[in-house]
């Protein structure tokens, strides 16, 4: 993986959606003893590992390779989490060579926040995979573009001044009306 790429998955944008970052965990790794089993996956404890502070908790998946039974890393994404093949097929001779436990972390995991996550040595990022479903990645702006203010919207004419115009123009026609009467009978 080039760093452009990696550095692309490992930038988050607001509100992104449908995206599964996976992550290779170094069994060896003295930092992540917390995240091998047989201890509990828990948000508060793999935060600090990626360089965050907060984490939403249920948004972070650990697995066995060998627990995939007959399944290929590779198919297993594409079934389970439904990642696009287009996505997947450039990694697949990585991803089918690994051996060990994978963190898979959802987008849900970050609450809509932009971030940028720093993996603590150990965590290897694999790359940062789209479901079927995902919607479009969203849109950033150049930085000159994103200073730049954007003049408020106009309001809409206001209903009471309508609606004020047609009650003096009702009470003019009553009183030339009434007007009329009276000059008639004179």
């Amino acid at each position: 993986m080039t760093d452009a790429a990696q550095d692309h998955g490992l930038s988050v944008p607001a509100h992104e959606l449908g995206v599964l970052r996976l992550f290779a965990l170094d069994p060896d790794a003295p930092t992540l003893a917390a995240l091998r089993p047989p201890h509990q996956l828990e948000a508060g404890q793999l935060a600090p590992l990626l360089g965050l502070s907060t984490l939403r908790e249920g948004q972070a998946e650990r697995f066995a390779i060998n627990d995939l039974g007959d399944f290929t890393l590779t198919e297993f994404l594409r079934i389970a989490h439904d990642i696009r093949s287009d996505e997947l097929a450039p990694h697949q001779p990585l991803l089918d060579s690994l051996k060990g436990h994978v963190l898979a972390l959802h987008s849900p995991a970050f609450s809509g926040a932009a971030t940028r996550l720093t993996p603590a040595p150990g965590l290897r990022f694999l790359g940062a995979f789209r479901r079927n479903d995902a919607p479009p990645a969203p849109l950033s702006l150049p930085a000159t573009e994103k200073d730049e203010t954007l003049s408020p919207p106009l309001s809409a004419p206001s209903r009471r001044g309508s609606g004020l115009a047609i009650l003096t123009a009702v009470a003019l026609l009553l009183a030339l009306g009434l007007a009329l009467l009276l000059w008639g009978k004179a």
